[in-house]
Protein backbone atom coordinates (compact mmCIF):
# COMPACT_ATOMS: atom_id res chain seq x y z
CA UNK A 1 0.00 0.00 0.00
CA UNK A 2 1.50 3.48 -0.85
CA UNK A 3 1.15 4.82 2.19
CA UNK A 4 3.42 2.09 4.28
CA UNK A 5 5.72 3.65 1.71
CA UNK A 6 7.80 6.17 3.77
CA UNK A 7 8.79 8.59 1.38
CA UNK A 8 5.01 8.29 0.32
CA UNK A 9 3.87 9.43 3.87
CA UNK A 10 6.21 12.03 3.61
CA UNK A 11 5.32 13.60 0.13
CA UNK A 12 1.58 13.18 1.39
CA UNK A 13 2.34 15.12 4.73
CA UNK A 14 4.14 17.78 2.65
CA UNK A 15 1.22 18.50 0.61
CA UNK A 16 -1.21 18.23 3.56
CA UNK A 17 0.62 20.81 5.18
CA UNK A 18 0.90 23.26 2.83
CA UNK A 19 -2.63 23.22 1.91
CA UNK A 20 -3.08 23.70 5.61
CA UNK A 21 -1.15 26.92 5.56
CA UNK A 22 -3.54 28.37 1.93
CA UNK A 23 -7.09 27.31 3.46
CA UNK A 24 -8.74 29.71 4.90
CA UNK A 25 -11.60 27.38 6.55
CA UNK A 26 -10.68 26.18 9.90
CA UNK A 27 -13.07 22.88 9.28
CA UNK A 28 -10.76 22.18 6.42
CA UNK A 29 -7.75 22.39 8.44
CA UNK A 30 -9.19 20.33 11.18
CA UNK A 31 -9.61 17.65 8.76
CA UNK A 32 -6.36 18.03 7.20
CA UNK A 33 -4.59 18.03 10.85
CA UNK A 34 -6.72 14.33 11.64
CA UNK A 35 -5.18 12.97 8.19
CA UNK A 36 -1.63 14.40 9.49
CA UNK A 37 -2.58 12.81 12.85
CA UNK A 38 -3.25 9.37 11.34
CA UNK A 39 0.19 9.45 9.40
CA UNK A 40 2.03 10.33 12.16
CA UNK A 41 1.01 11.83 15.34
CA UNK A 42 4.02 13.01 16.67
CA UNK A 43 5.07 14.64 13.16
CA UNK A 44 1.58 16.72 13.60
CA UNK A 45 1.94 17.88 17.25
CA UNK A 46 5.83 19.13 16.28
CA UNK A 47 4.22 20.79 13.32
CA UNK A 48 1.74 23.22 14.93
CA UNK A 49 4.46 24.04 17.79
CA UNK A 50 6.76 24.93 15.22
CA UNK A 51 3.85 26.94 13.59
CA UNK A 52 3.40 28.54 16.76
CA UNK A 53 6.64 29.96 16.91
CA UNK A 54 7.56 30.94 13.01
CA UNK A 55 4.37 32.09 10.94
CA UNK A 56 2.11 35.05 11.27
CA UNK A 57 -0.28 35.53 13.37
CA UNK A 58 -3.49 34.76 11.79
CA UNK A 59 -1.89 31.10 10.84
CA UNK A 60 -1.38 31.07 14.31
CA UNK A 61 -4.71 31.58 15.64
CA UNK A 62 -6.24 29.17 13.21
CA UNK A 63 -3.23 26.64 14.40
CA UNK A 64 -4.65 27.56 17.98
CA UNK A 65 -8.22 26.83 17.48
CA UNK A 66 -7.51 23.59 15.53
CA UNK A 67 -5.06 22.73 19.00
CA UNK A 68 -8.60 23.53 20.67
CA UNK A 69 -9.70 20.46 18.82
CA UNK A 70 -6.85 18.09 21.00
CA UNK A 71 -8.86 18.87 24.20
CA UNK A 72 -5.29 17.97 25.94
CA UNK A 73 -4.38 20.38 28.78
CA UNK A 74 -0.83 20.14 28.41
CA UNK A 75 -1.16 22.49 25.09
CA UNK A 76 -1.23 25.01 27.26
CA UNK A 77 2.03 24.83 27.92
CA UNK A 78 2.89 25.93 24.34
CA UNK A 79 0.40 28.53 23.94
CA UNK A 80 -0.51 30.54 26.92
CA UNK A 81 1.45 33.29 25.91
CA UNK A 82 -0.11 34.19 23.48
CA UNK A 83 -2.78 35.52 25.97
CA UNK A 84 -0.73 38.63 26.52
CA UNK A 85 -0.64 38.75 22.69
CA UNK A 86 -1.48 42.14 20.85
CA UNK A 87 -3.67 40.41 18.55
CA UNK A 88 -7.14 40.20 19.75
CA UNK A 89 -7.68 37.26 17.63
CA UNK A 90 -4.97 35.45 19.08
CA UNK A 91 -5.88 35.98 22.18
CA UNK A 92 -9.50 34.96 21.92
CA UNK A 93 -8.45 31.98 20.13
CA UNK A 94 -5.94 31.31 22.92
CA UNK A 95 -8.86 31.82 25.53
CA UNK A 96 -11.15 29.46 23.85
CA UNK A 97 -8.66 26.60 23.60
CA UNK A 98 -7.05 27.10 27.42
CA UNK A 99 -10.85 27.16 28.81
CA UNK A 100 -10.54 23.19 29.07
CA UNK A 101 -8.60 23.74 32.27
CA UNK A 102 -10.27 25.08 35.43
CA UNK A 103 -7.02 26.81 36.67
CA UNK A 104 -7.57 29.43 33.24
CA UNK A 105 -11.08 30.32 33.97
CA UNK A 106 -10.75 32.56 36.32
CA UNK A 107 -8.25 34.46 34.46
CA UNK A 108 -10.30 34.14 31.12
CA UNK A 109 -13.09 35.61 32.47
CA UNK A 110 -11.14 38.49 33.86
CA UNK A 111 -9.58 39.19 30.18
CA UNK A 112 -13.44 38.81 28.70
CA UNK A 113 -14.64 41.49 31.18
CA UNK A 114 -11.51 43.58 30.02
CA UNK A 115 -12.53 43.08 26.07
CA UNK A 116 -15.78 44.20 26.63
CA UNK A 117 -15.05 47.28 28.08
CA UNK A 118 -12.31 48.26 25.30
CA UNK A 119 -13.57 51.35 22.63
CA UNK A 120 -12.29 49.35 19.61
CA UNK A 121 -15.45 47.47 18.00
CA UNK A 122 -12.96 44.31 17.01
CA UNK A 123 -12.13 43.71 20.54
CA UNK A 124 -15.61 43.71 21.63
CA UNK A 125 -17.06 41.63 18.87
CA UNK A 126 -14.03 39.27 19.75
CA UNK A 127 -14.64 38.89 23.16
CA UNK A 128 -18.19 38.28 22.66
CA UNK A 129 -17.76 35.61 19.85
CA UNK A 130 -15.81 33.73 23.18
CA UNK A 131 -18.44 34.15 25.18
CA UNK A 132 -20.73 33.02 23.08
CA UNK A 133 -18.58 29.94 21.45
CA UNK A 134 -17.59 28.90 25.17
CA UNK A 135 -21.71 29.31 25.86
CA UNK A 136 -20.85 31.72 29.18
CA UNK A 137 -24.09 32.20 30.89
CA UNK A 138 -22.81 34.42 33.33
CA UNK A 139 -22.46 37.01 30.56
CA UNK A 140 -25.46 36.78 29.12
CA UNK A 141 -26.42 40.65 30.79
CA UNK A 142 -23.70 42.11 29.48
CA UNK A 143 -24.92 40.06 25.92
CA UNK A 144 -28.64 41.38 26.59
CA UNK A 145 -27.16 45.26 26.78
CA UNK A 146 -25.10 44.64 23.60
CA UNK A 147 -27.80 42.96 21.93
CA UNK A 148 -29.17 46.55 21.54
CA UNK A 149 -26.05 48.39 20.34
CA UNK A 150 -26.11 50.73 18.08
CA UNK A 151 -22.66 49.48 16.30
CA UNK A 152 -24.36 46.83 13.88
CA UNK A 153 -21.05 44.54 14.29
CA UNK A 154 -21.79 44.36 18.38
CA UNK A 155 -25.14 43.84 18.19
CA UNK A 156 -24.69 41.23 15.52
CA UNK A 157 -22.09 39.26 17.45
CA UNK A 158 -24.17 39.43 21.00
CA UNK A 159 -27.44 38.54 19.50
CA UNK A 160 -25.52 35.36 17.61
CA UNK A 161 -23.67 34.53 21.77
CA UNK A 162 -27.46 35.09 22.69
CA UNK A 163 -28.57 32.31 20.39
CA UNK A 164 -25.84 30.18 21.51
CA UNK A 165 -27.35 30.46 24.79
CA UNK A 166 -30.32 29.43 23.80
CA UNK A 167 -32.19 32.46 24.20
CA UNK A 168 -35.23 32.41 21.91
CA UNK A 169 -35.66 36.22 22.38
CA UNK A 170 -32.60 37.03 20.13
CA UNK A 171 -34.19 35.09 17.41
CA UNK A 172 -36.81 37.75 15.73
CA UNK A 173 -34.48 41.07 16.25
CA UNK A 174 -31.38 38.54 14.80
CA UNK A 175 -33.21 37.78 11.83
CA UNK A 176 -34.25 41.64 11.43
CA UNK A 177 -30.69 42.52 11.64
CA UNK A 178 -29.69 39.92 8.82
CA UNK A 179 -32.28 40.90 6.45
CA UNK A 180 -31.30 44.47 7.44
CA UNK A 181 -27.56 44.25 6.68
CA UNK A 182 -28.77 42.79 3.57
CA UNK A 183 -26.51 39.68 4.12
CA UNK A 184 -25.91 37.15 1.14
CA UNK A 185 -27.52 34.34 1.45
CA UNK A 186 -23.61 32.27 1.77
CA UNK A 187 -23.05 33.97 4.94
CA UNK A 188 -26.69 33.14 6.69
CA UNK A 189 -25.94 29.37 5.55
CA UNK A 190 -22.97 29.93 7.33
CA UNK A 191 -24.73 31.24 10.13
CA UNK A 192 -26.70 28.10 9.88
CA UNK A 193 -23.99 25.48 9.75
CA UNK A 194 -22.41 27.26 12.87
CA UNK A 195 -21.89 23.85 15.12
CA UNK A 196 -22.29 26.15 18.37
CA UNK A 197 -25.74 26.76 17.60
CA UNK A 198 -28.17 23.93 18.70
CA UNK A 199 -30.00 22.42 15.74
CA UNK A 200 -33.19 23.41 17.35
CA UNK A 201 -32.45 26.95 17.43
CA UNK A 202 -31.58 26.40 13.46
CA UNK A 203 -34.91 25.66 12.63
CA UNK A 204 -35.87 28.75 14.51
CA UNK A 205 -33.92 30.50 12.55
CA UNK A 206 -34.84 29.19 9.32
CA UNK A 207 -38.22 29.60 10.12
CA UNK A 208 -38.07 33.00 11.53
CA UNK A 209 -36.22 34.13 8.12
CA UNK A 210 -38.63 32.40 5.56
CA UNK A 211 -41.44 33.91 7.35
CA UNK A 212 -39.78 37.89 7.13
CA UNK A 213 -38.71 37.24 3.26
CA UNK A 214 -42.10 35.87 2.51
CA UNK A 215 -43.60 39.18 3.57
CA UNK A 216 -41.05 41.36 1.93
CA UNK A 217 -41.26 39.49 -1.29
CA UNK A 218 -45.16 39.45 -1.02
CA UNK A 219 -45.01 43.46 -0.03
CA UNK A 220 -43.05 43.97 -3.60
CA UNK A 221 -45.05 41.80 -5.58
CA UNK A 222 -48.42 43.01 -4.07
CA UNK A 223 -46.67 46.84 -4.94
CA UNK A 224 -46.38 45.72 -8.51
CA UNK A 225 -49.42 43.40 -9.29
CA UNK A 226 -49.93 45.28 -12.28
CA UNK A 227 -46.57 44.63 -14.07
CA UNK A 228 -45.02 41.52 -15.34
CA UNK A 229 -41.41 40.95 -14.07
CA UNK A 230 -40.48 41.96 -17.19
CA UNK A 231 -41.36 44.83 -16.58
CA UNK A 232 -40.21 45.28 -12.97
CA UNK A 233 -37.76 48.39 -12.64
CA UNK A 234 -33.84 47.00 -12.49
CA UNK A 235 -33.41 47.67 -8.63
CA UNK A 236 -36.95 46.35 -8.33
CA UNK A 237 -35.67 42.97 -9.69
CA UNK A 238 -32.86 42.84 -8.00
CA UNK A 239 -34.33 43.37 -4.39
CA UNK A 240 -36.83 40.51 -5.36
CA UNK A 241 -33.34 38.19 -6.32
CA UNK A 242 -31.98 39.45 -3.20
CA UNK A 243 -34.52 37.95 -0.96
CA UNK A 244 -35.34 34.84 -3.05
CA UNK A 245 -31.84 33.83 -2.40
CA UNK A 246 -32.09 34.38 0.73
CA UNK A 247 -34.28 31.55 1.41
CA UNK A 248 -32.41 29.11 -1.33
CA UNK A 249 -35.23 29.75 -3.86
CA UNK A 250 -32.65 28.92 -7.10
CA UNK A 251 -35.16 28.82 -9.77
CA UNK A 252 -36.80 31.98 -9.13
CA UNK A 253 -33.40 33.80 -8.69
CA UNK A 254 -32.44 32.29 -12.05
CA UNK A 255 -35.16 33.10 -13.71
CA UNK A 256 -34.78 37.13 -12.65
CA UNK A 257 -31.64 37.06 -13.17
CA UNK A 258 -31.94 36.07 -16.84
CA UNK A 259 -34.78 39.02 -16.79
CA UNK A 260 -32.18 41.71 -15.29
CA UNK A 261 -29.59 40.09 -18.16
CA UNK A 262 -31.88 40.66 -20.90
CA UNK A 263 -32.73 44.60 -19.39
CA UNK A 264 -28.89 45.21 -19.85
CA UNK A 265 -28.29 43.79 -23.06
CA UNK A 266 -28.73 46.66 -24.76
CA UNK A 267 -27.69 49.30 -22.55
CA UNK A 268 -24.22 46.90 -22.52
CA UNK A 269 -24.30 47.05 -25.92
CA UNK A 270 -25.16 50.68 -26.86
CA UNK A 271 -21.75 51.72 -24.18
CA UNK A 272 -19.39 49.61 -25.99
CA UNK A 273 -20.58 50.84 -29.49
CA UNK A 274 -20.07 54.49 -27.74
CA UNK A 275 -16.79 53.22 -26.50
CA UNK A 276 -15.27 51.95 -29.55
CA UNK A 277 -16.36 55.54 -31.20
CA UNK A 278 -14.35 57.03 -28.71
CA UNK A 279 -11.37 54.89 -28.87
CA UNK A 280 -11.32 55.26 -33.05
CA UNK A 281 -11.26 58.72 -32.63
Amino acid sequence: HVLQNAFAKFRISEALKKLFEKNTSIETKESIIKILARLNHHDVVEYLINRLENAHADLKRDCIKVIAGFKDTSAAHYIEKFLTSKSVELKCATMTAMWIDDENKKTIRSELKDLLKSEKDNDVVNAIEVIGELKLKDFKVHLMELGGETRVSIQEAALKALIQLEDKEAIKPFVDLLLNSRHSYKKIKMYMQNEHIDEKFKKLIHTELNKKVSVHIHGILLKNNDRTLTEFSLSTLNELKHFYNLIGKDREVMKISEIIDKTLKPHIKRYKQKFSMQAAS
